[in-house]
């Protein structure tokens, strides 16, 4: 709001006329206490008719601006500043007013150039730096964001919603401690907001510590009941700790509370194939591709539950629908589903392409290790999967490892799923020299480990398959990726060195999707 509620003479907007001007006086006080008093209808109605009896009298239009993005009408508020801004009207609020409409309006670039007019006059204005950086974050711009948040935070370090702001963006980035760092530090600002909880939260599941998480979400939903975020982040990391039923309990209620939103409802769908009620995941995927059909893997959970349901009535349909939006680029089906549903060898590789390019990004460099090596050294493996437990994968690889030649190979296990007291698991951990629990490890802490050990080579035992550690082989390491047994595809991703297969998987008529070497059995 305004603070010119007074004319400076009986000369306004350059037309001379007392009467009009004690009326347009009186009507813009009468406003202003209305805004005071929160009736803000009844101050744009002031506002209003100040603008009628004096359309030239910048600070109604500047006021009526205000009123009116807190009415939801902001092409109108637009309108209005831009109007206060031509007639002369001091550049604050309405400039403010401008690039809150701006962005209110999804037109981000004219947004970014109002903050820069604002920030010229002022570059210490905090609140536009902050909002600048929202309008890079929306364009997709997420490092300028970054920069526009830490140059409020370096005015004022204690600024919540720069806090706050920079931790989402470093989330965002891949940057899981960097985030939690922020939101530690938002919470020693005001240990009371749920926003704050809900970011360290979501950062805490990045860093595979669900239980921490799921511990902030709830101290969140104290605060803010209503929170959907809130109670979705609850929702996935309580289905991390393989607790489905709570976890659907969780997506329900972020579904009560923001019932067109399609994350909760495409969690609540993975959470109901856990858990093979197949005929409630499909109803459930149903509703998410008709809010939005190209959401991320959609359509591909909804043509996979149909047909664990055995409804195979959408197949070709689905196929159509599948292959059109991947030609798009969008992620339409997990590598693991187009693997399960269909025989395309060049759709799996695409999928894969688009997969990891989503989930992984961009490999490291890869500069070695080099370590000094005695002749009489053993070659390290260490073996990452999430099926270290009763599970088809650990029945072979049992045997596997306990054949190892032990005079030129010590075998690492790296657990990566929440451990069981089975024999299976017992026999795993009993045929490798050394076995890590590292269910609530992160993947730097496994790159770490991994170059303190000299681990020669890493074998992924998972892939695209459930709970994969596929980020951890997009770090340097140190060592030889290699994709082995649990995802025999390709896995779309320079992060890998070779596959390791046989001739039943990777056929003549499939080896040109597979771009790295393949070791032969």
């Amino acid at each position: 709001m305004t603070d010119r509620t007074h004319p400076e003479s009986d000369e306004i907007g350059g037309t001379r006329s007392r009467a009009t001007g004690i009326d347009y006086v009186h009507l813009i006080q009468r406003g202003l206490e209305c805004f005071t008093r929160g009736e803000i209808e009844a101050a744009d109605a002031s506002f209003k008719r100040a603008t009628e009896k004096f359309p030239d009298g910048a600070d109604g239009w500047a006021n009526r601006s205000a009123t009116l993005l807190m009415l939801d009408q902001t092409a109108f508020a637009l309108e209005c500043a831009e109007r206060a801004l031509a007639l002369g009207a001091q550049s604050e609020p309405s400039g403010t007013n401008r690039a809150l409409a701006l962005m209110q309006l999804g037109r981000y670039r004219d947004a970014i150039a109002a903050h820069d007019e604002i920030l010229a006059r002022d570059r210490r204005r905090t609140d536009i730096l902050v909002e600048r950086g929202n309008a890079s974050r929306a364009l997709g711009e997420p490092e300028n964001a970054l920069t526009d948040y830490r140059k409020a935070l370096a005015i004022d370090r204690d600024l919540l919603s720069a806090l706050t702001n920079c931790g989402s963006v470093l989330l965002e980035l891949g940057d899981a401690q960097g985030a939690l760092l922020n939101y530690e530090s938002a919470l020693a600002v005001n240990a009371a907001s749920a926003d704050a909880l809900t970011g360290k939260g979501a950062a805490l599941a990045h860093l595979r510590r669900f239980d921490e998480a799921a511990a902030c979400h709830r101290q969140a939903l104290t605060l803010a009941p209503e929170n959907a975020e809130a109670h979705n982040n609850l929702g996935g990391a309580l289905l991390n700790l393989n607790r489905v039923d709570d976890a659907l309990a969780a997506f329900d209620r972020a579904i009560q509370f923001k019932p067109g939103w399609p994350v909760p409802l495409a969690n609540r769908g993975n959470a109901l194939l856990l858990a093979k009620r197949y005929a409630e995941a499909t109803e459930t995927f149903g509703k998410v591709v008709a809010l939005d059909e190209s959401y991320d893997y959609a359509l591909g959970d909804l043509m996979l539950s149909r047909i664990q349901n055995c409804d195979w009535s959408e197949y070709d349909y689905g196929k159509t629908r599948i292959d059109a939006l991947v030609s798009r680029g969008i992620p339409a089906i997990k590598p693991l589903t187009t693997a399960l549903l269909f025989d395309d060898p060049n759709l799996a590789r695409r999928c894969a392409e688009i997969y990891t390019h989503r989930k992984i990004g961009t490999a490291e460099s890869r500069r070695g290790i080099n370590l000094p090596r005695t002749e009489s050294e053993r070659i390290r493996v260490a073996y990452v999967s999430a099926d270290f437990r009763e599970h088809a994968a650990s029945y072979l690889l049992a045997g596997l490892f306990e054949r190892h030649d032990r005079k030129n190979f010590e075998i690492f296990g790296i657990g990566c799923s929440p451990p069981e007291n089975s024999s299976t698991r017992r026999r795993i951990v009993d045929a490798c020299d050394t076995f890590v629990d590292a269910s609530a490890w992160d993947d730097e802490k496994l790159r770490v480990f991994f170059r303190e050990s000299r681990i020669d080579i890493v074998v992924d035992l998972t892939g695209h398959t459930r709970n994969g550690r596929t980020t951890l082989f997009a770090l340097d390491t140190g060592a030889v990726h290699v994709n082995y047994l649990g995802y025999p595809g390709t896995m779309g991703h320079q992060a890998y060195d070779y596959i390791v297969s046989e001739r039943y998987i990777v056929t003549h008529a499939n080896r040109m999707v597979f771009t790295k070497p393949v070791l032969w059995l």
